[in-house]
């Protein structure tokens, strides 16, 4: 990690220590298991951007050589996300799902398999031919994740969710600072230890194949030196 970064983080942390400290003062034992689950959380979170990216990347690869022809494969994969939604009976899982996003943070409600569906139906939708973006679906993957996940360790819903969506972004983009600050301008700087845990850990844990094939890091992710790394797709 270079200097620039920890020098970053080590404020971030004081600050966010600082705006908590009465919360530390009078619960320090709650603190200290809400940061243990938090951590818990961020492993959970690093796996479920490798699974992201590796739905991406297979389906990216994968169906243009299992359909050659861009026409077809934009009419098949067109026709398979319309049959489920027919299916489905409902639009949850088209367009960007802002809705779902903020149901998710404000109400604490998400279904539990929204994640993986948006990660099918997305990979699916871009590797047909179709543009768009992994930014929001990364949103809405990490918020209704984090929300799912979280009451099982403990973390009311509407906080895990908005953990779940820093920390994949964070893991997907591998942009630590970004997705801090991002976290604070959504939800505040109250809890912003815990947004620090959670992509500090997702970070480190995500690897070299994020989202941006073409993305350089300067440094390795777990070893203190400077060493230039090409994005690749490892998987």
């Amino acid at each position: 990690m270079p200097l620039w970064l920890a020098v970053v983080l080590l404020i971030l942390t004081g600050a966010g220590l600082a705006l908590c400290r009465r919360y530390l003062r009078g619960n320090k034992t709650a603190c200290i298991l809400c940061t243990l689950f938090c951590v818990l959380l961020a492993l959970a979170c690093a796996v479920v951007v490798h699974l992201f990216c590796f739905v991406l990347h297979s389906a990216a690869h994968g169906l243009p050589k299992l359909l050659p022809n861009p026409w077809v494969r934009a009419f098949l994969g067109g026709c398979v996300v319309v049959v489920f939604t027919l299916l489905y009976g409902s639009m949850r899982y088209n367009g960007a799902g802002v809705n779902i996003i903020a149901a998710a943070v404000e109400q604490g409600q998400a279904l539990p398999w929204d994640w993986i569906v948006k990660i099918l139906l997305t990979a699916l939708t871009l590797s047909s031919g179709f543009k768009g973006g992994e930014v929001v679906p990364s949103f809405f993957v990490g918020a209704t994740f984090g929300c799912v996940a979280a009451p099982l360790l403990g973390i009311p819903a509407g906080f895990g969710a908005a953990l779940g969506l820093a920390g994949v972004f964070c893991g997907a983009s591998n942009c630590v600072v970004a997705s801090l600050v991002l976290a604070i301008e959504l939800f505040g700087a109250q809890g912003l230890w815990y947004f620090a845990i959670v992509c500090g850990i997702t970070y480190a844990l995500s690897g070299y194949a994020g989202l941006y094939h073409s993305q350089l890091f300067l440094t390795d992710k777990l070893e203190p030196e400077y060493r230039i790394i090409r994005g690749h797709n490892h998987y």
